[in-house]
């Protein structure tokens, strides 16, 4: 153990260890089970170091999310087939505080993660199931079981509601997106709604009005599909945009806007060359009715969707050339009118492609910070000014011949990044990096 100007001591997992230091390592100091490889101080690290890194089992990390406060990481990934397996690792030091496993009764790959606005309990969903987590022990407190293949997760302002999202049945079938609602302290069931089409569709992506009157799911059944629903379970809205092209549309992401007045959504739309484009809509929150669209011609389509705090600005990160050349695409939009304010384009070399994976933007709205993937190995972490569009610093993680980040999530405070995804090349760890913001 080295340990330098140290300024107070704490005790993890009963065993007494120094923090708040400059500088140490030790790996005797984390839960048995897990690896802190390394940490530094926030006070000695400089914008985008690394400050640690753990790993917890074999296995593909899926999804994270931080507490409200801001003190604990939840990770979520699929070990030994199709076992769920998350913990929580202080965001401070990455020591680990609990892990714990779930066997659902069929094939199922946890697939998104969330804490509940009160801090008390985490939800973790995918193929079928959906699971919720005493926050503070890890500790099962109710498990769902539902015959369809779920995506995406998110709880009520008021913590009594767990929504979910996803295809009503297995993949090969028909119906459509499916929506249903939990009491979130039970897992008791409070409704179900199908949206159905004629062809195949899914809810990849779900979110909560600021006021908890209203649930808006977007997804895909060959066109670009935007549901919003009532508290109660009640259609409010739906809104499709169907593409003119050959290809369809498809849609990702969806999140809504500081004032409540609109929520947005990114996916892909085929253009008349047979190539996608990135496409950003914005719709009325109260009627479904399109603001705006913006379709950015990159050659890749998709991508990740932020709001800035304000309100004010609307920015997307989406792939170019299918992710087989160049970096990613970055653009900021005027909310209200989908003016386009910047694009710029991720520099990336033509052996080594960048994909975004996430995209997150910090409590100032000054400045997006975007992970994205290295087909030859690592990642890049890209600190992005958001008022003029140009690079503030980068970061580079080479530490695996292979790795797949998944997300990205920001602290509380805004002072660390924590990046998650799968590290090895034939043997995946589930691996965390936490970095100085």
């Amino acid at each position: 153990m080295r340990i330098t100007k140290c300024l107070r001591g704490l005790s993890v997992a009963g065993t007494t260890v120094i923090t708040l230091c400059l500088a140490w390592s030790c790996t005797s100091c984390s839960p048995a089970g897990s690896r802190v490889s390394s940490w530094r101080g926030v006070a000695s690290a400089s914008p985008g170091e690394q400050l640690w890194a753990s790993t917890l089992a074999a296995g593909s990390a899926t999804a994270e999310a931080v507490s409200p406060d801001g003190t604990t990481l939840f990770v979520t990934g699929e070990v030994v087939r199709n076992n769920f397996e998350t913990a929580a690792y202080r965001t401070a030091t990455g020591a680990r505080l609990w892990a714990t496993g779930y066997r659902p009764a069929d094939y199922s790959v946890p697939r998104a993660i969330t804490a509940s606005p009160d801090g008390a309990t985490v939800y973790v969903t995918g193929g079928s199931a959906t699971v919720a987590y005493d926050a503070g022990t890890g500790k099962q407190l109710w498990a769902s079981r539902y015959s369809g293949e779920l995506w995406a997760l998110a709880v009520s302002p008021d913590s009594r509601t767990l929504y979910v999202t996803g295809s009503a049945q297995g993949l090969g079938s028909h119906p459509g997106l499916v929506t249903i609602a939990y009491a979130a302290p039970t897992g008791r069931r409070r409704w179900l709604r199908l949206y159905a089409t004629a062809k195949y569709g899914i809810g990849e992506s779900i979110a909560v009005s600021l006021d908890g009157k209203t649930v808006y799911v977007t997804g895909s059944d060959s066109s670009a599909l935007t549901v919003a629903y009532q508290a109660a379970g009640n259609l409010k809205w739906a809104a499709r945009y169907n593409n003119p092209y050959a290809g369809g549309a498809a849609a990702s992401q969806i999140v809504t806007g500081a004032g409540g007045a609109a929520v947005y959504v990114v996916g892909r739309a085929a253009n008349k060359h047979g190539h996608y484009d990135t496409a950003t809509f914005a719709y009325s929150a109260a009627t479904g009715k399109q603001l705006w669209l913006d379709r950015y011609n990159a050659h890749g389509g998709g991508g990740q969707i932020a709001v800035t705090p304000d309100g004010r600005s609307v920015i997307v990160a989406g792939l170019r050339n299918n992710g087989r050349t160049g970096g990613y695409l970055l653009a900021s939009y005027n909310a209200s009118t989908g003016a386009t304010r910047w694009t710029r384009q991720a520099p990336a070399s033509r052996y080594a492609p960048s994909i975004p994976a996430g995209l997150v933007i910090d409590s100032h709205g000054d400045t997006a910070f975007v992970a994205s993937t290295k087909f030859l190995g690592g990642y890049d972490l890209a600190a992005w000014s958001l008022a003029r569009g140009t690079v503030l610093w980068t970061s580079r993680y080479t530490q695996a011949k292979v790795y797949s980040p998944v997300a990205i999530t920001l602290s509380g405070d805004g002072t660390r990044l924590f990046v998650t995804g799968s590290a090895g090349y034939r043997r995946n760890v589930m691996t965390t990096v936490a970095y100085q913001s």
